[in-house]
């Protein structure tokens, strides 16, 4: 008999919780969310070639492929891994000459040993930012004929 009224007050302490939990409101999670890093009008390029090398040395200096730029950064492809260089120096022709300096904030390898860089540019003198600017929004607007 024990047993009969013990499961018994337990099968109402269960049909308690399962309906008041249904009756309160249900709290729901909210995660958090990321800031957008990027700031900046960033253009995606399929193989803009550039040549790059440590900031600190002229020497040597390796070629790679932009994937994309803005004027506060660009990801890098290289087939080679840089694993002591915090600052780059990077060169490419775009309709201008550009020689931009920035630091290495990311590193990624990918698939077939290609490494991808998130390079942040040191902050660039008005007139080469803008330069950089109209450059990229007029190649935005180029259409591409496939």
């Amino acid at each position: 008999m024990t047993y009969l009224v013990l499961a018994i007050c337990m099968a109402a302490i269960f049909i308690i919780l399962v309906l008041v939990k249904n009756i309160s409101p249900k709290k729901t999670k909210t995660l958090p969310k990321k800031p957008n890093r990027r700031t900046a009008f960033r253009l995606s390029l399929l193989d803009q070639v550039c040549w790059f090398h440590d900031s600190a040395s002229e020497q040597p200096v390796y070629k790679g492929a932009i994937r994309d730029i803005s004027i506060t950064g660009m990801k890098l492809h290289s087939n080679l891994e840089l694993p002591d260089i915090n600052e780059i120096t990077v060169e490419f022709e775009m309709g201008e000459f550009f020689v931009l300096t920035g630091q290495i904030k990311r590193r990624k390898l990918l698939e077939n040993d290609l490494f991808e860089y998130g390079i942040h540019f040191n902050p660039l003198d008005p007139k080469t930012e803008q330069t950089l600017f109209k450059v990229l929004w007029d190649k935005s607007k180029e259409k591409i004929v496939v």
